[in-house]
């Protein structure tokens, strides 16, 4: 598919390098105002369209060709090849700071997924979703022999990690990505567990506003991926269980929980999963995950889980 004449012109466009990021093109050509031969340039995808290619200037082009370059992940250095039609040598340098600011940085995120039961390494779905839009991102798969995945994530989001296999439930998590996050990756593995009696996983992209029983918009990509499961596999009963953290009176958080289960149940129910096929159950901070010491504990223990009766 030629990318049109915003990047291509009535001469060479060479070298294209897609950074990680996954929204900034790297090329070289000849047809461009340009300091002799190819130069190299760049330009930014905003809204599936690219934006005016910017030349990155001396010392990097000059008289002679530069071409193919490639930037490193963490955005921190570029390598690329240089002709002064004697020979080609290969050179780097440190990205300036007048590059840096005109794309993305991007983070990784790597692990294992592995049978929860057996430790075994699986072979998974794993899907990016961008909160903010709802859109998948990305698909992957794990290995099929080691389980392993990687996943790039660029700064400045939050993030929706599902992975799915047949015959397990599926596991969901929330990163969020700043843009004050050095490049220097993340470690998650997940365990999947297989679909059977007393399974159970933690909805981690299930989302209210605090002291709240509504459910965000930010909430249904989750859902519909409960529901599909649940319409999937007609033999299921679900139980949603809702926990909080101990702050705020005892009884409060025990209604606050009960409420949010019983409006996920709703939710499902609009997706036509039948209602007594789900059962919503508030538990308040009687089951904290983890110490209620800190605040990021306590974010973890305000949750939203299912499991199969």
């Amino acid at each position: 598919m030629n990318l049109g004449k915003q990047i291509n012109t009535t001469s060479d466009d060479i070298s294209p390098f897609i950074h990680a990021n996954g929204s900034t093109i790297f090329f070289s050509s000849n047809g461009r105002r340009s300091f002799g031969g190819f130069d190299i340039f760049m330009a930014n995808i905003v809204d599936g369209n690219f934006e005016e290619p910017q030349n990155l200037g001396y010392p990097i082009n000059n008289a002679d060709d530069q071409v193919s370059l490639f930037v490193t992940s963490d955005g921190k250095t570029a390598f690329y090849a240089s002709d002064d039609k004697k020979r080609i040598d290969l050179f780097s340098f440190e990205i300036p700071e007048s590059i840096k600011t005109k794309y993305k940085k991007v983070n990784y995120l790597k692990g294992l997924v592995t049978d929860k039961t057996t430790n075994k390494p699986l072979s998974a779905t794993i899907q990016l979703v961008d909160l903010a839009t709802q859109k998948v991102l990305l698909t992957t798969n794990s290995d099929v022999v080691s389980g392993e995945y990687v996943l790039v994530l660029p700064h400045g989001n939050r993030y929706a990690i599902h992975a799915n296999r047949d015959g397990f439930l599926f596991k969901s998590l929330n990163v969020d990505v700043s843009e004050s996050d050095r490049s220097e990756g993340k470690k998650v593995d997940i365990a999947l567990d297989e679909i059977k009696k007393e399974a159970n996983t933690v909805l981690s992209n299930i989302f209210f506003d605090s002291g709240s029983a509504i459910l965000r918009s930010d909430s249904y990509f989750e859902l519909d991926k409960l529901a599909k499961l649940l319409e999937d596999n007609k033999d299921i009963v679900a139980k949603i269980n809702g926990h909080t953290d101990d702050v705020g009176n005892e009884n409060d958080n025990l209604s606050l929980s009960q409420a949010r289960a019983e409006a996920v149940a709703a939710y499902l129910v609009t997706k036509q999963i039948d209602q007594n096929r789900i059962i919503p159950k508030g538990f308040g901070e009687a089951f904290p995950l983890l110490p209620n010491q800190n605040e990021n504990n306590r974010q973890l223990n305000r949750r939203i889980e299912f499991s199969i009766q």
